[in-house]
């Protein structure tokens, strides 16, 4: 257990009833003369604590915990901070008190001065305010790392390792934006991801993607210690996989299909044509002019000419498979197209 920072430094009050001075409520004495005594409601007492620590804990031991009544507990009070003894912010409140210690864990923070700033004093006289001790704790420095990173869309290459800090992913061309759901394992921790604050355990803010690299930066600040850690994400959005446009055609002749195309229907399509129809060309553009295209019928690659991949039909139906690759990243779409040659 850490020690108390509070002892033995430096103390002063807004004001003192003699002898009760503010440096008597930190010499780690519970004899109740050696308290402080303020009679001008509100007031307050401060501790130069010397140095600047991250802090936890903050304690106070009233009238009651030096043998008074409890009904010479302090009231409301609140603990401020400083960095400067010039610009001070309040980190926590009690109102309506009546133990006889007050012994609050607060969320880490960063202080050189301590204030104990009193708006209502002693239960049976609310103008007048006692503190027999006041006490302050140092939390250790904590953790700048994280216990987890998850995507929402892809998967974390390598394996996510709070140790590793450089991942990838792979995503889709639909995936036009992705959240990142970053954990702390200091659950005091402030964690921003592209700069912008995400709670531990919670989703970011969708990030769009552009089509290629994509850099996201999750930045972790331990929540005491001031340590940091950065760890990076680089999201490959694959270009676009998809047909603008699907024919097949018997000579000149547009083989009608159902239904008709749309790009981002994969099928099935379904057409028809006649017994002595021995070849259909199936007519192919992707909206990448970059993007890979192969064509499979009955399970045999075809060879293409130009845009045109000429098809031989059997008796039946004739399965034709189109598949698109995009050119950049990894991803792909695969159209099928049934064409049933008649028997006669």
């Amino acid at each position: 257990m850490s020690s108390n920072l509070a002892l033995n430094k430096s103390a002063t009050a807004s004001s003192y009833v003699s002898p009760f001075v503010a440096q008597r409520a930190v010499d780690g004495s519970m004899v109740p003369i050696q308290r402080w005594v303020c009679a001008v409601i509100p007031c307050w007492m401060q501790v130069d604590l010397g140095s600047t620590y991250w802090i936890d804990r903050w304690v106070v031991k009233h009238m009651g915990a030096a043998g008074w009544a409890p009904n010479y507990n302090m009231l409301d009070f609140k603990l401020q901070k400083s960095l400067d003894n010039s610009t001070w912010i309040d980190v926590d409140g009690v109102t309506g008190n009546t133990n006889n210690n007050t012994d609050r864990m607060v969320a880490p923070f960063k202080a050189k001065f301590l204030r104990v700033s009193v708006t209502k004093g002693l239960n049976t006289n609310n103008g007048t305010a006692s503190i027999v001790e006041f006490q302050a704790y140092e939390i250790p420095p904590s953790s700048q790392y994280l216990s987890g990173l998850a995507l929402s869309s892809g998967t974390l290459s390598p394996v996510f390792n709070k140790n590793t800090y450089s991942y990838t992913v792979n995503v889709g061309y639909d995936s036009t934006s992705i959240t990142v759901t970053p954990t702390g394992e200091d659950s005091y921790s402030t964690i921003t991801v592209n700069g912008t604050i995400v709670q531990s355990g919670q989703a970011s803010q969708p990030i769009n993607l552009n089509i290629g690299e994509n850099t996201i930066t999750v930045h972790v600040a331990a929540g005491a210690g001031g340590a940091v850690q950065d760890y990076s994400v680089k999201a490959t959005r694959a270009s676009d996989p998809y047909l603008t446009s699907l024919q097949v055609k018997n000579g000149m002749q547009t083989v009608p299909l159902n239904p008709a195309f749309s790009q981002t229907s994969l099928g099935n399509y379904n057409g028809s044509v006649a017994n002595a129809v021995s070849r259909v060309n199936v007519i192919l553009q992707a909206d990448d002019p970059a993007a890979a295209i192969m064509v499979t019928a009955n399970g045999s690659i075809v060879t293409k000419s130009g845009t045109v991949y000429p098809v031989d039909l059997n008796v039946g139906d004739n399965i034709i498979k189109v598949t698109v690759t995009s050119s950049i990243g990894s991803d792909s779409k695969t159209y099928t197209v049934i064409i049933n040659k008649a028997n006669q």
